[in-house]
């Protein structure tokens, strides 16, 4: 998976594969997904980073994102629902949910300029 934000390039394991018990960890973690219908199911583990969000909510590296990437029957939309569970941070599951719109825009570097 390539994102415009940060240039990040992600792996996403398909069709079955577990992470090896020598997995090692990563600030992107171990990602693998499958199918139910039109939405690709990814759950995540192993992932070093600290943080949570911009402001410093810490996260442990037991922690669980599973992702759901839906795309609308007529291919205009991606809904994106986002699942982090780590008891010892969260009292329940934190959920983010977003949605963008195919509006046939090319995926362009990320060009951060610090003034």
């Amino acid at each position: 998976m390539i994102s415009e934000l940060y240039d990040l390039e992600r792996i996403i394991y398909i069709n079955g594969v577990v992470p090896p018990a020598n997995a090692f960890t990563s600030s992107l973690g171990y990602s693998i997904g499958r199918w139910e219908e039109r939405t690709l199911i990814v759950t995540t583990s192993h992932i070093n980073w600290p943080y949570f969000d911009n402001i410093g909510t810490p996260l442990i590296e037991e922690v669980e994102i599973v992702e759901n990437f839906t795309v609308t029957e007529d291919q205009t939309r991606l809904d994106y629902r986002f699942v982090v569970s780590d008891p010892t941070v969260f009292s329940r599951p934190a959920v983010y949910e977003r949605y963008w719109l195919a509006l046939g825009e090319d995926i362009e570097p990320y060009n951060c300029t610090v003034y």
